[in-house]
């Protein structure tokens, strides 16, 4: 099976298709399933597609992560395949590592592609940052009937997400690597002002939302869309915080007119 490095451990790959290349990054909590199953079919009869598993999700090993080893992460996969610029596709949190990859390799991003992205801390995640109660707040709400239906009524939103195979993979998740993320994206926002950092980034690049996505997420999007110079905006009809399994046609048609 293909892997690349990063720190001291092995990261999952799979590349599809041909073409014009596209590195799909997933969201918090997922894998590269998600992609290849409902996207990936309507993309590499025109580009290669290339998926990875972020260390500790899907078929990669655990780490300890931070934006600085998954930046050269992708960079070490982009030189293992010979690529010297890519478009890349992120996905919520994947968008927030696509969106660092740009800011520190420019020269190496084509397009960029951020989907349900956000650059502020989600407030909503706050209470997992404790030590003492990050993973049985986890653990509840993955695990026990009143905290399922809590977090599919409040925080995944869509009636989709009632489907037990893709709730069960989240249930699959390792609390400890989940949590790392958390801690990770806490610190990445403290930092500095990402939004000032946007500014100087000359790309063209793709927001999509989902039309009754969560009211965080539409305001850091809008917020990004203002600071990004070459960026548009799509909202997708149909779709919330996960439009690759609510919408997958209308994304598909979305990134294609983007591309071309």
């Amino acid at each position: 099976m293909p892997y690349f490095p990063l720190q001291d451990n092995q990261c999952y790959y799979e590349v599809h298709g041909a073409g014009e290349s596209i590195l799909y990054l997933h969201g918090w909590n997922g894998n590269m399933s998600g992609f290849k199953q409902n996207l990936m079919p309507y993309l590499t009869d025109r580009y290669q597609c290339i998926t990875v598993d972020f260390p500790g999700f899907g078929r990669s090993e655990p780490t300890d992560p931070s934006f600085e080893a998954l930046s050269d992460g992708i960079e070490k996969l982009l030189d293992q395949l010979r690529i010297q610029a890519v478009t890349l596709l992120g996905f919520c949190m994947g968008g927030v590592v696509a969106l660092d990859y740009a800011l520190r390799r420019q020269e190496r991003i084509k397009k960029l592609i951020l989907v349900e992205t956000y650059a502020d801390f989600p407030i909503f995640l706050m209470p997992l940052l404790s030590n003492r109660f990050g993973r049985r707040l986890f653990e509840f709400g993955v695990n026990h009937p009143l905290g399922i239906r809590l977090v599919k009524r409040y925080l995944l939103l869509r009636d989709f997400l009632y489907r037990e195979d893709f709730f069960k993979a989240f249930q699959m998740v390792d609390p400890k690597s989940s949590l790392k993320y958390v801690r990770m994206f806490w610190e990445y926002a403290k930092k500095s002002d990402h939004y000032e950092r946007m500014k100087d980034l000359d790309l063209k690049t793709l927001l999509i939302m989902g039309e009754q996505t969560n009211g965080f997420v539409k305001r850091s999007i809008l917020r990004i869309q203002k600071t990004l110079p070459d960026s548009r905006l799509e909202v997708l009809q149909s779709a919330g915080h996960f439009p690759i399994e609510e919408n997958s046609l209308g994304l598909a048609q979305s990134l294609k007119q983007f591309l071309e």
